[in-house]
């Protein structure tokens, strides 16, 4: 044997026999990490709302409350914050509702 091969052929892990249990475990391992991951982003977008709410930017809020229900909803995951998004985007809406109808009639001065 040549020295080329000899060095080739020692460098070159042995070939692991093809195990389709082991594949699967491992495929399944994978979605699992990825479930978990659009879960989080879920999760830190809802956070994001929150401290959208806190610094008076409650557009920035709702956009970032509606994506969160988005993201988890394009494989019906469920993540911890999902009713307080929920509840946030309702009192949203109705604070949006309330505000519109103020601007609309104006306050009557009355002698």
């Amino acid at each position: 044997m040549s020295v080329a091969r000899f060095i080739a052929a020692s460098l070159t892990p042995p070939q692991k026999k093809y195990e389709p249990g082991q594949a699967m475990k491992a495929i399944i391992g994978n979605l699992d990490s990825l479930l978990e991951a659009i879960s989080e982003r879920a999760q830190y977008t809802a956070l994001r709302g929150v401290l959208a709410v806190e610094a008076g930017d409650l557009a920035k809020a709702e956009r970032l409350f509606r994506r969160a229900l988005a993201e988890s909803a394009v494989l019906d995951l469920d993540f911890p914050y999902r009713g307080m998004v929920q509840e946030y985007l309702q009192k949203l809406t109705r604070f949006k509702e309330t505000t519109a109808r103020t601007k609309e009639s104006p306050p009557k001065v009355g002698r």
